[in-house]
């Protein structure tokens, strides 16, 4: 590669993305990431431009966000990144095991091609299922319609005029629940 098509790389071509990459800093280009995902597998990678460190991290998990966001801190607090990923700091809701069993159900995301997502109870959690891209998320209650799991997704429901829970929203896609006679 050279270092022509390396800077064009790392040239906004619209908001904080160049070509293959997700880009920081206002004026001047201070890091660039690139992710990557396939079912049983995730990856991070994070570069500085100017002092020229970074990491990559890959998983062998469909799960590993998690795992990459923990490790991405220690290493941003290790290393001093003022940049770098932050502990991100939740309340978990007080809700009761029936107040849980109102979001269980199936969902079925809109778009070109439909992810059905399944939201069951477990104990005193909700776990959710989007396979093969997430498999068994626990989702704790931070409020009365949303939650949010440990890999930093975050869950909202939406209800009709009755109080019924009758969407889900996630990682700025919108789903219908499925009812008795369609999921069968």
């Amino acid at each position: 590669m050279t270092q022509d098509t390396a800077r064009t790389m790392l040239t906004r071509q619209f908001d904080q993305v160049g070509i293959g990459f997700q880009l920081r800093g206002d004026e001047e280009i201070t890091a660039f990431s690139h992710g990557g995902s396939n079912a049983g597998f995730r990856a991070q990678f994070f570069a500085h431009t100017a002092h020229g460190d970074g990491v990559a991290i890959m998983t062998n998990g469909a799960n590993g966000s998690a795992l990459i966001r923990e490790i991405m801190i220690q290493i941003a607090d290790y290393y001093d990144w003022e940049d770098g990923a932050q502990p991100i700091v939740k309340h978990v809701a007080d809700l009761s095991v029936s107040e849980l069993e109102r979001f269980t159900g199936r969902f079925q995301l809109a778009g070109d091609d439909p992810l059905l997502v399944t939201i069951d109870r477990v104990d005193e959690t909700l776990v959710l299922n989007a396979l093969p891209y997430l498999t068994h998320v626990i989702l704790r209650p931070e409020g009365d319609d949303v939650f949010f799991a440990m890999n930093g997704m975050n869950v909202e429901f939406g209800r009709d005029a009755t109080n019924n829970v009758t969407q889900i929203e996630f990682y700025g896609e919108m789903g219908l629940r499925l009812d008795d006679a369609a999921a069968d």
